[in-house]
C-alpha cells in the first residue's frame, strides 16, 4: 500500500471540506448583510432609527482595535482590588472617563451623557440631552433588609438608576426612560469583591454583549445607549434602554401589553408561571441558534467572549470529537478523564475537587440543624434528608467531570447566558396573544454548554411547575432550536445532561450558606416561620440564597438528579469514588 497517495488523497479531501466550508461561510455572511440592509431600508421606511440593525461581522480593521475576551490586567487579589476599585480611567471600548457612581453621573450630568451617546452613536449629533428629569438609585446595599419586598427585585451585582431624559429635539426612536447598571461601593460584606474579582469578568463581558451585539438578536434584548468597563479598576457603566413593564397589580397582560417584572425566586407570585417559562426556553433556542449560524461565518464573536486558551482547548476537543459516535466519545471522555496524564489536569479543573463539593454540601446539612423547621414538613424527614444528601454527596465527587464532559460536547457549545432563570427576562402577549420573552442582564456572558445554561436556569423553578413541565419543556426547547437552525438535539442525552448539571451546580449554592450566616445573626434564625417571613423576602441576597436550598429539596422529591447521574456513569463506565 502506498501511504503517500493515502497522504496526499486525504490532504486532498481536507482541503475540499475547508473550500466548501469557506463558501458556506461567504454565502451565510452575503445573506446576514443582505437582511441587515433590508432592516436599515424597512426602517428608514418609517422614519426611524437605523443603529439596531441585526449584527453582522464587524470589519476586519475594526475588529483588530475592539476589546477581546481575557485578563487584560485586572486585579486578581484583594489587595490589587482595593488599589483601583476607586480610580476613575478611560474604557476600553469608548476611550472617555465614565461616571461608576451616582454621585459621579449626578455631577459629569446630561453634558457627559450627551457626549457618550455621540461617541457610540446613539444619539444624532444634532440632538442633545438637557435635563435629568427623574433619578432613582435603587439596589445600593443588597445585604440589607430593603423596606418591602418588591424592592428587592432589582438584582445584586450592581447598583441600579432609573435614569428620565430630555432630549432637546424630542426623543425620536429612543426612549426617554433609561435603566443604568454602575458597581456596589465595596464595604468588605458585600459581593462587589466577588462579583469583580474572584468570579471574573462579568462586567467586561456583560459589556461587550451590549457594544457588540445587545439589540441585534433575533431573542430581544434590550438596545444599548452606552456602555463601558475598564478591567483595570473593575469599574464599569451600562445604560440601555428601560424596559416599560406593567405595574404589579398587573396579573395579566392583554394582547401588545407587558407583564410586571418578576422577582428572583419568587415564581409563586406569577399567576401564569408556565407560559414564562415556555416563553423564556423559546427565546434561549433562539439564542442558542444565533451562534451557531454566526459560528459558522465568523470566530469574531468567540474571540469576544473567550481568550485564547480556551478557545485552543475547544478547537482540539470539538476537532477530536466532532465525527465520533456517541459510545466512541464517552469511550474516549473515560480514558481521558482517569488514564492521560497529560489531560487529567485539565478535566480536574473543570469543577470543584470533590472535598471540596462535600464541604459544602456539609455546610448546608448543618444549616438545616438550625433551619429546619423553615422548611416545609415533607423535606424534614431524616430519611429524606439522608437520602438526598448522600446521592447529593456521589454526584459531587464528580463535579469537575460532569462539566468537563458536556463542554466537550461539539452540539452544545454556546454563548451562553449565565443566569438564566425567568427574573432575567421582561414578557408580553403579541398581537395573538402568546407570551413571548426578551432576555436581559448579560452579566458574565460566556461560552458554556447548552444543558449548563439550562439546568441553572430552572433551578429556581418551584417543584410543582417543574414536577410537571420539565420533560416538557426540554423537547420544546429542542424544537425551537431545529426551527432555527435545522439541527435536532436528542432528547435523553439533553435531559440527562441538564439533570447533570443540576446536581453539579448543588454544592456551590450551598456554599452560598456562608453569606446567609453572615447576613443574619444564629439568634435570628430562630424566629423566622418559612421562606416567606419577611426578613427572608425583603431581603435579595438572603432570599435567593435560602429559597434555591428549598427548590432543591422540591427537586430532590420527584426530579433528583440522581438517576440521570447512574445513568451517565453507567454510559461512560467511570469508576465509583
Amino acid at each position: 500500500m502506498d501511504f503517500d497517495d493515502l497522504d496526499e488523497a486525504e490532504d486532498n479531501r481536507i482541503s475540499e471540506d475547508a473550500e466548501n466550508a469557506r463558501k458556506e461561510a461567504e454565502a451565510l455572511a452575503a445573506a446576514a448583510e443582505e437582511a441587515a440592509k433590508k432592516a436599515e431600508e424597512e426602517a428608514l421606511a418609517k422614519g426611524k432609527s437605523t443603529f439596531w440593525t441585526p449584527w453582522v461581522p464587524i470589519s476586519e480593521e475594526k475588529f483588530d482595535k475592539w476589546p477581546k475576551g481575557g485578563d487584560h490586567n485586572r486585579p486578581l487579589n484583594m489587595k490589587q482590588f482595593k488599589e483601583v476599585q476607586n480610580l476613575s480611567e478611560p474604557g476600553e471600548f469608548h476611550g472617555m472617563i465614565f461616571p461608576h457612581t451616582p454621585t459621579q453621573l449626578k455631577e459629569m450630568g446630561p453634558k457627559w451623557l450627551t457626549e457618550a451617546m455621540h461617541k457610540k452613536g446613539t444619539l444624532p449629533l444634532d440632538n442633545e440631552i438637557t435635563k435629568f428629569v427623574k433619578f432613582d438609585v435603587n439596589a445600593e446595599d443588597v445585604t440589607q433588609n430593603q423596606g418591602d419586598a418588591e424592592s428587592t427585585d432589582w438584582g445584586g451585582a450592581g447598583l441600579k438608576i432609573l435614569l428620565q431624559v430630555k432630549y432637546k429635539n424630542g426623543p425620536g426612536d429612543l426612549t426617554e426612560a433609561m435603566f443604568i447598571k454602575m458597581p456596589h461601593a465595596f464595604t468588605g460584606k458585600n459581593e462587589r469583591f466577588k462579583n469583580s474579582v474572584t468570579q471574573g469578568l462579568g462586567d467586561f463581558y456583560e459589556n461587550m454583549f451590549y457594544n457588540t451585539i445587545g439589540g441585534r438578536l433575533p431573542a430581544r434584548t434590550p438596545r444599548c445607549y452606552f456602555a463601558d468597563v475598564c478591567r483595570r479598576t473593575t469599574n464599569f457603566i451600562l445604560i440601555i434602554e428601560s424596559i416599560p413593564y406593567g405595574p404589579k397589580s398587573r396579573k395579566d397582560a392583554k394582547p401588545g401589553e407587558y407583564f410586571a417584572a418578576p422577582g428572583k425566586y419568587k415564581d409563586w407570585e406569577i399567576p401564569h408561571i408556565a407560559d414564562f417559562y415556555y416563553a423564556h426556553a423559546r427565546a434561549l433556542a433562539q439564542f442558542f441558534g444565533w451562534h451557531y449560524q454566526v459560528r459558522k461565518m465568523t470566530d469574531q464573536i468567540e474571540f469576544c467572549f473567550a481568550d485564547q486558551g480556551f478557545l485552543n482547548g475547544k478547537k482540539f476537543l470539538f476537532d477530536t470529537l466532532g465525527k465520533k459516535t456517541p459510545a466512541e466519545r464517552d469511550e474516549w471522555f473515560v480514558n481521558v478523564a482517569n488514564k492521560d496524564p497529560n489531560l487529567i489536569p485539565w478535566v480536574k479543573g473543570q469543577g470543584f475537587a470533590p472535598e471540596q463539593a462535600l464541604s459544602f454540601l456539609e455546610i448546608a446539612k448543618d444549616f438545616l440543624n438550625k433551619t429546619g423547621h423553615m422548611f416545609p414538613k415533607e423535606y424534614q424527614d431524616k430519611k429524606f434528608i439522608d437520602k438526598m444528601f448522600k446521592e447529593a454527596n456521589d454526584i459531587g465527587k464528580y463535579c469537575a467531570e460532569i462539566n468537563f464532559y458536556m463542554g466537550m460536547i461539539p452540539e452544545y457549545f454556546t454563548l451562553a447566558h449565565p443566569n438564566a432563570q425567568i427574573d432575567n427576562a421582561w414578557y408580553w402577549r403579541d398581537e395573538d396573544g402568546k407570551v413571548e420573552a426578551g432576555l436581559l442582564d448579560w452579566g458574565g456572558c460566556s461560552h458554556q454548554s447548552i444543558p449548563t445554561c439550562v439546568g441553572m436556569a430552572w433551578i429556581g423553578a418551584e417543584g410543582d411547575l417543574m414536577d410537571e413541565h420539565e420533560e416538557k419543556l426540554v423537547q420544546f426547547l429542542i424544537d425551537e432550536y431545529e426551527k432555527t437552525t435545522g439541527v435536532k438535539l436528542d432528547f435523553q442525552h439533553l435531559h440527562m445532561c441538564i439533570k447533570l448539571a443540576q446536581g453539579s451546580i448543588m454544592p456551590g449554592c450551598c456554599a452560598n450558606i456562608g453569606m446567609l450566616l453572615r447576613i443574619f445573626q444564629k439568634t435570628e434564625w430562630a424566629g423566622m416561620k418559612n421562606r416567606f417571613d419577611d426578613k427572608i423576602n425583603s431581603n435579595f441576597l438572603a432570599r435567593c440564597y435560602f429559597v434555591q436550598i428549598e427548590l432543591f429539596f422540591a427537586m430532590w422529591k420527584k426530579r433528583a438528579p440522581y438517576k440521570a447521574w447512574e445513568k451517565w456513569m453507567k454510559l461512560t463506565k467511570l469508576p465509583k469514588k
